[in-house]
Parts: structure tokens; sequence; C-alpha cells
């Protein structure tokens, strides 16, 4: 029999951030991928975000997102136009995310590092980093809870925190769906 190995990212010890990575047989799917509401509010306060500019980095530098390889998206890694000019001066670590976006890992690996991603629930501990992975992640969840996500993101704050991308979460092809299926079921010891 083998085994399912299990990794948590968040949610130990503190209120939010849940990020459960499960992987088998060269399979990862994470449950939830939740803000960290100690680990956040230990550095940013209402009147005090991080760099839109800066895309994930400061996230990244804090401990409020895990630094991973391949699960963020591109335009948060890699800034346009950003990159040249700060390492012509030094400054690289303060505007370049320290990790690989999913597609320099898809890119490098030839295949994605996580297959998807399975909502819990609509609260923002288990969805509210959902914004920061790149959008070809499927993400899979009840009726109920991708209704609650859709109107959180319709009616949500704007900006590089509130942008939820649900436009995957919604269409997801069956072919990628059957996928992540033989993934779950491969999860699941017989």
């Amino acid at each position: 029999m083998t085994r399912v190995q299990v990794t948590l990212y968040g949610g130990v010890d503190e209120i939010g951030g849940n990020k459960v990575l499960l992987e088998h047989e060269g399979h990862r799917i994470f449950l939830d991928f939740g803000m960290s509401f100690g680990k956040y509010g230990a550095y940013f306060a209402e009147f005090l975000k991080p760099r839109g500019k800066a895309g994930i980095n400061d996230l990244l530098r804090v401990g409020a997102l895990p630094k991973l390889d391949g699960v963020y998206r591109q335009d948060y890694c890699r800034l346009d136009g950003v990159e040249p000019l700060v390492n012509k001066h030094g400054f690289a670590d303060l505007w370049c995310a320290p990790v690989q976006s999913y597609g320099e890992y898809l890119q490098q690996h030839g295949q994605p590092f996580v297959d998807a991603v399975i909502l819990s629930h609509a609260h923002m501990d288990h969805f509210g980093h959902f914004n920061y992975l790149d959008p070809r992640i499927p993400v899979y969840g009840s009726p109920v809870t991708l209704a609650a996500l859709a109107a959180i993101d319709r009616l949500g704050k704007s900006g590089i925190e509130g942008e939820i991308v649900t436009g995957k979460t919604l269409r997801v092809s069956s072919s990628v769906r059957s996928k992540v299926r033989s993934s779950l079921t491969s999860l699941i010891p017989t």
C-alpha cells in the first residue's frame, strides 16, 4: 500500500491560512489556499497593505504566503519591466518574487507542480489567497461554495488583494475534470 504525503503550509497553530498539500504517486492537490490572519495582521493593516507593484513579494518575504515554486501567477512573480531595472541597481530582492511562477515551473519541468486545488468552503481562511494562484490551475468546490466565491468576487474590494480568479473555477474542461478525478482516486488507498 502506498502512502499519501500531507504537507501543511498553513493553518497549524494559527487561525486561517489553511493550505494542505496532498501528494501521491506524482500527483499533487491542494486542499484550500487560505489567508493567514495572524501572519497577515502582524505586518499589514487597514491602511498599510502589501505593495501592489511588488506583486506577491511582500507576502512571501513576511511568510504570509509560502515560498512555493510553480503555483503563482507570472504577473505577480515577475513584474513587467521592473526586473531588469532592479537587477541593474541591486534591488531585485525587494521587487522580484523568490519563486518560480507556474509558467516558469511548467517550462522547466514539463508538467505543473500541482494538479488542482479543492476549495472546502468560501471563508477567507480557506480561499483568501486563491487570487495569487495561476489561473491555469483548476479549482474545485461544491456548487454552493463556487456560487459564494463568485458573489464575493463580484462584490469584493478591488486591487491585488481583492481579485479572485473565478473564471477558471467555473470553466473547467471535462479532460481536466477526469484528470483530477483520477488523481483524487489515486489518493484514496484501496
